[in-house]
């Protein structure tokens, strides 16, 4: 990560708060949208999509534990 942000510090505040992020989705999970249809990365869970940044945080909801699953956090910006 730091090789794509040209810092090691940039880095680790990217980090930091992609972490606190993840973290808030504790008092609300249900906040922010639902992921695109079109992507059925797991077809019997409704994936949603946090904004940070550039970045995309992809998770689910586990209503029967009462946890958040990160599916993956990934750069919006880079095309394959």
């Amino acid at each position: 990560m730091s090789d794509e942000l040209g810092s090691p510090v940039a880095a680790v505040n990217l980090e930091i708060k992609l972490t606190e992020a993840a973290l808030s989705l504790k008092e609300n999970p249900y906040r922010a949208p639902k992921f695109s249809e079109e992507y059925d990365l797991i077809p019997e869970k409704d994936i949603r999509k946090l904004i940070v940044d550039n970045y995309l945080i992809l998770y689910y909801v586990e209503e029967s534990q009462k946890v958040v699953q990160v599916v993956t956090i990934y750069n919006r910006l880079i095309k394959d």
